[in-house]
């Protein structure tokens, strides 16, 4: 309609304003009763030299009103276009219930590959809630993505490598137990992990202490010989991890074994997870696929005159673009973040020959990815323009609080999944008789829906509280009221056996007219999000597309009335359009509730 209009506007200036300032002109006015399109004339006045108002009527008058609309209305400087809504109606119908499954794509993205970072949870540490939002966020992004056209590379980027993995060996060699770690890895090794770190900060407060009473009170001297650091050559506990790690990129036998027994056990423990979120991935890989490759990426920025010493360590200086250096090689020869996201970057365009990388990645990242993409771009990398930090927040505790790992304690998302499945499980059976299997299979999906809406319906970049008992609630801007809608939807239609599709158009109601202009607003909604490669745009629109629709079931009976076969359509219609969207989301449209 838009473009119908456009148009019409455009052959009455005559190339006074542009195809493109006259699109952008083009606005819905607050309220239905003013039209359905207006079209501002105050542009025009200082070309035509003329009132706004003026303006307004004499277009009013020349304008030759096409099918599609009914009539037009000058007031106030605006000129107001009003649909012919049961013309409307019935294009849109048509075309939702033919097109189904494809309704609102485009093809922008045709031949061209985007690659999507996302998830990353660390090795041998739990995947705790923290790795949920880029999991979740980057998959909607990848369906969307993908609904516009684009071919799509998910990889998941493992922590699989780093200092952490040193005290990890030094703690396991310590505190570790064979039998514990085949039972559940990576309770195990996250609890080796933290006592580690625990009893090494205990130890070196306790020696700190000491120390300093050493000179009025002797005794302690023999206190102090007596506590054992946990590493075993009585070495600072931090640098037997950063030795260990070194161990670990030379290619040491020892270190290697207990690595590859740390990944494969928490690879399997990740794999569970996905497959009760549902979500797949095109590559699973990690920092540690690079390090071979690093040292290509170090000479390549010493060649180019871009790393320089400062205090036995190689930087990029990026002091003059307010970015601070940038740490590639640390005094001991051991390399980091960023020399291993420089080196993916290089690699995963030799290979894939994307037109976007994009990283969802929680905003605590943004200076880092700030640093990789300049370094980049000085290393005479074009494309490294088209690299994007899609950046999150952080999950809330109803106290407003930051959830995160403290103190030894984690969330992890096994229990947060349990614990979601069980409250949808005592709501379905709190409304339907179900069968075991079908509680089940029910019970998962509506987990799904809770989390995943629960998270989609903020802007990603910004902090949200997560409350896992309102998330489940059936009533409300919930995922399992977007189910609900669509089950509900679905129920009608299977209530009459085959439905005709020829209807005839009566004066259509308020209701009515509310739910097809929203169905048509689909495409618009889908090409929004990924312009702002923003999931809330579809989580919002389909929320509001659910209330709208619900309405219409109140206010407008379906079965059995003398529009009958009209407003089978339009809740066929909803059920595809409402489809589309939960499947862009990530989450599952339920046949019945």
């Amino acid at each position: 309609m838009k473009e119908v209009i456009l148009k019409l506007i455009e052959k009455e200036l005559k190339g006074k304003l542009k195809k493109e300032e006259i699109e952008k002109l083009i606005e819905i006015p607050p309220s239905d009763k003013m039209g359905d399109y207006s079209f501002p004339c105050f542009s025009l006045a200082k070309i035509e030299k003329k009132s706004p108002l003026l303006i307004a009527e004499e277009l009013k008058e020349k304008i030759q009103l096409p099918i599609e609309i009914s009539n037009t209305d000058a007031k106030a400087g605006y000129l107001n276009f009003f649909v012919n809504k049961k013309m409307l109606a019935k294009k849109i119908l048509e075309k939702i219930i033919k097109e189904n499954k494809n309704f609102g794509k485009t093809n922008i993205g045709k031949n061209k590959t985007i690659v999507i970072d996302m998830s990353s949870p660390n090795i041998a540490k739990p995947f705790g809630i923290g790795h949920l939002r880029s999991t979740i966020i980057g998959n909607s992004i990848a369906n969307i993505c993908m609904y516009n056209g684009f071919k799509v590379i998910k990889i998941n980027y493992l922590g699989d490598w780093g200092t952490q993995f040193g005290k990890l060996i030094v703690g396991y060699k310590k505190f570790g137990n064979a039998s514990q770690l085949k039972k559940d890895p990576i309770k195990h090794l996250y609890e080796v992990y933290v006592k580690a770190n625990k009893e090494s900060q205990s130890q070196q407060a306790e020696r700190d202490s000491l120390s300093l009473q050493m000179g009025t009170n002797k005794n302690n001297h023999n206190k102090l010989q007596s506590i054992k650091p946990i590493c075993s050559n009585k070495e600072d506990y931090e640098q037997e991890a950063r030795d260990w790690f070194k161990k670990l990129e030379n290619g040491d036998k020892e270190a290697l074994k207990f690595w590859k027994t740390f990944k494969e056990l928490s690879l399997k423990e990740f794999e569970k997870i996905y497959k009760l979120l549902n979500i797949q991935f095109n590559v699973i890989s990690g920092e540690s696929f690079y390090n071979t490759k690093m040292e290509n990426t170090i000479q390549e920025l010493k060649k180019k005159n871009l790393l320089i010493e400062s205090q036995g360590a190689f930087v990029v200086d990026l002091e003059k673009y307010n970015l601070g250096y940038c740490l590639i090689q640390k005094t001991d020869g051991a390399t980091l973040y960023a020399t291993r996201d420089i080196t993916a970057a290089i690699d995963r365009h030799n290979k894939f020959k994307f037109e976007k990388m994009i990283y969802e990645v929680g905003s605590e990242q943004k200076l880092h990815f700030n640093q990789v993409f300049k370094v980049l771009e000085l290393m005479g990398y074009k494309w490294a323009e088209n690299l994007i930090h899609v950046e999150h927040g952080l999950y809330l505790g109803e106290d407003n609080k930051k959830l995160a790992t403290r103190k030894g304690k984690t969330i992890f998302m096994q229990d947060i999944l349990d614990e979601t499945i069980q409250l949808a499980k005592k709501e379905l059976e709190s409304r339907y008789k179900l069968s075991k299997k079908e509680l089940e299979s029910r019970s998962l999906s509506i987990a799904r829906a809770a989390i995943f809406y629960g998270d989609l319906k903020n802007y990603r970049a910004n902090d949200m509280v997560f409350d896992i008992e309102n998330f489940i609630s059936f009533n409300g801007n919930t995922g399992p009221y977007l189910q609900y809608s669509y089950a509900r939807a679905n129920s009608i239609l299977k209530k009459v056996k085959k439905s005709t599709a020829k209807y005839e158009l009566f004066d259509l109601k308020e209701q009515e007219i509310k739910l097809i202009k929203k169905l048509n607003d689909f495409p618009e909604t889908i090409f929004k999000a990924y312009e702002k490669l923003s999931p809330s745009e579809i989580s919002n629109y389909s929320y509001e597309l659910s209330q709208i629709f619900n309405e219409f079931y109140q206010e407008c009976p379906v079965i059995g009335s003398i529009e009958q076969n009209f407003r089978l359509k339009l809740v066929e219609a909803f059920r595809d359009v409402m489809k589309n969207s939960l499947n862009l989301l990530g989450i599952d449209a339920i046949e019945e509730m």
